[in-house]
């Protein structure tokens, strides 16, 4: 009982301790074809997934959940590409960091260059309109 009563106690206080995850949002004209559970990777290494994919009247709100360690850099470049022939997936390039990043809940309005490519600058965070 008192290893339970222990276990119970561990759970509540590792859950109520810093987050292991920072969430950003992007708002698009365009979905790319991102459904919850798209991988985000940068330099080949898996940092998180997209956690929401909403439509906002006109616009789609894409919600990032990464990993509490990693932050995507203010000039940073997030790409759409394919993982296979069926999933897409979201990378980011870090190359052209000048070292300044984004916090977490920051907004990312995308502009399109090409039909594949992002680029993102960033925005205040995201009001929901209803």
């Amino acid at each position: 009982m008192k290893a339970i009563i222990r276990l119970l106690i561990f759970l509540v206080f590792t859950s109520c301790g810093e987050r292991n995850s920072s969430i950003y949002y992007i708002v698009s004209d365009n979905g790319f074809g991102l459904e919850p559970g798209t991988e985000v990777f940068c330099n080949d290494v898996l940092i998180g997934s997209v956690k929401s994919v909403d439509l906002m009247k006109t616009r789609v709100l894409v919600t990032l959940e990464l990993g509490s360690q990693y932050k995507i850099p203010t000039n940073g470049q997030l790409y759409v590409g394919t993982k296979d022939f069926f999933s897409k997936v979201i990378k980011i390039d870090y190359r052209t960091s000048n070292e300044i990043f984004l916090s977490s809940e920051d907004t990312l309005y995308l502009n399109l260059s090409n039909s594949s490519k992002l680029i993102c600058d960033g925005l205040p965070p995201l009001t929901r309109e209803e």
